[in-house]
């Protein structure tokens, strides 16, 4: 059998459309359907992008920001341009402790040492865990008496308990006279 549709004899009727065989006429399919069996919403066979099929046939939207989506709304496979791809969802930017890198548009782990960064390296840093500073994009550990410190490693903005901070150095005992 062919399918007539417009004037012309299909084998298969053109996307959007399925052959009915009772006529051998090609009819709309319904417009959330790429390709389907039936007019129905629930007789979809195939989606279009940003868009899933569902066990009962019918095709849903992807969640927001992803582009193609398999299985269920948020697991993403492609994102939408200027979103990033992160465990199978598409997000406007990466957590804390991750970049997104603009070339593949995913977002990746920072350096170890990095709270948070622009890189994977260990001098593409932002900002640093508790207890470094940075220096040129690149986190070094505080002096052991201090808990926090900036600029360099002896200039202690904070002190574990027990210790006492004095001009940017943590003392056991107050110095004389404070």
């Amino acid at each position: 059998g062919l399918f007539l549709d417009e004037f012309i004899c299909y084998n298969i009727c053109p996307i959007g459309k399925f052959g009915n065989v009772t006529d051998n006429k090609c009819y709309s399919c319904d417009s959330s359907c790429k390709i389907c069996s039936g007019p129905s919403e629930v007789e979809c066979v195939e989606c279009f992008p940003s868009n899933f099929l569902e066990s009962n046939n019918s095709c849903q939207n992807c969640s927001i920001g992803c582009q193609e989506c398999e299985i269920n709304f948020d697991n993403c496979s492609i994102c939408v341009p200027n979103y990033y791809l992160n465990s199978f969802s598409c997000q406007s930017t990466c957590p804390i402790s991750e970049y997104g890198n603009n070339s593949d548009w995913t977002c990746y782990s920072c350096n170890d040492s990095c709270l948070s960064c622009f890189g994977g390296l260990n001098n593409e840093c932002l900002s640093c865990f508790s207890g470094s500073f940075i220096s040129n994009n690149q986190c070094y550990a505080c002096n052991t008496t201090c808990e926090t410190c900036e600029i360099e490693m002896n200039n202690c903005s904070s002190c574990p308990d027990g210790l006492f901070l004095d001009e940017f150095i943590c003392y056991n005992i107050c110095p004389i006279g404070k």
